[in-house]
């Protein structure tokens, strides 16, 4: 993945302390988990708005889940998948913080305040 911080919104990478290392990270979790085309790096590479909510959504995520087992990014890919499947809690956790950020950006951008339930929504289509 050929991205830097400065694809994403700043005040976010600073928010939340994400770092070069952040990003290396999450791009190695989402090809254990998704294999070697990973479509979720996809939208990261994406950048803007698009490509930071999904990169914040990962990295809060990767960070929960690393509390939880330090060597996950050396486990087999069933491993990793079932430590996020018996830790939903880690993807909770990432909605809590990417769906406000979706929410402000609709409304920058857009004009449009929208509630969590449309965005979640939105998020299964």
């Amino acid at each position: 993945m050929a991205v830097s911080l400065t694809n994403f919104d700043p005040q976010v990478v600073a928010e939340y302390n994400i770092t070069a290392d952040d990003l290396r990270r999450v791009e190695h979790y989402l090809r254990l988990l998704q294999g070697p085309d990973a479509p979720t790096l996809k939208d990261i590479a994406v950048g803007g708005y698009y490509g930071t909510s999904a990169l914040l959504h990962e990295v809060i995520e990767l960070r929960v889940l690393l509390k939880r087992d330090r060597w996950l990014l050396v486990r087999s890919r069933q491993r990793a998948n079932e430590l996020l499947q018996n830790n939903e809690a880690a993807h909770v956790e990432a909605l809590k913080v990417e769906y406000p950020y979706l929410q402000r950006k609709v409304k920058e951008i857009l004009g449009q305040e929208i509630g969590l339930g449309a965005l979640a929504k939105a998020n299964t289509i």
